[in-house]
């Protein structure tokens, strides 16, 4: 399918290559001069992939509209990540109440200062793949000071995966 889009592109846009240019050091730590990179050969899949977020994010804030991303947590900083959800959370910054939907393993960000309960949803398959989404608002008695990522872990909101089938004929050690 990937090539099907390349092909589509008029040709200036297929020969377009990115280079990046990072600053060079000396051994005293000053800077001597610059190093040009590749962009899709020499540069991290996680800038790489921050590097395509950021004009769906600066559209979707400034038009007001609704972002989906799944697995934002994938190839990117945690605090990448908790960067992108303060912007959404930001009245300054999103002032037309755009909003983002989100997949994420990152259990980091389930913080009462980063997400509103209202905010956080979760989702747990049942032995069949069915899925159930739920949301934290949902759940009566979380104390205003609970941690929502530890009582996550623990398992007190579910959705926690059902691992125990990997190791049924015996424990870690394979006892």
């Amino acid at each position: 399918m990937e090539e099907d889009i390349k092909e589509k592109l008029p040709e200036k846009l297929k020969i377009i290559e990115l280079d990046s240019i990072h600053k060079k050091y000396n051994k005293n730590k000053e800077a001597v001069g610059s190093v040009e990179f590749n962009f899709d050969k020499d540069e991290s899949e996680g800038t790489k992939k921050y590097f395509s977020l950021i004009g769906p994010i600066i559209d979707t804030i400034e038009n007001g509209k609704l972002l989906f991303i799944d697995e934002i947590d994938t190839r990117l900083h945690p605090l990448i990540v908790e960067y992108i959800v303060n912007l959404f959370n930001n009245k300054t910054h999103n002032a037309k109440n755009a909003q983002i939907v989100f997949s994420t393993h990152n259990t980091n960000i389930l913080k009462k200062e980063k997400l509103r309960r209202d905010q956080i949803w979760f989702v747990e398959k049942n032995r069949y793949g069915e899925s159930n989404l739920y949301s934290l608002l949902e759940f009566k008695g979380v104390r205003k000071d609970a941690s929502y990522n530890k009582d996550y872990l623990d398992g007190k909101y579910g959705a926690i995966p059902n691992i125990d089938f990997i190791f049924a004929d015996g424990d870690i050690n394979g006892d």
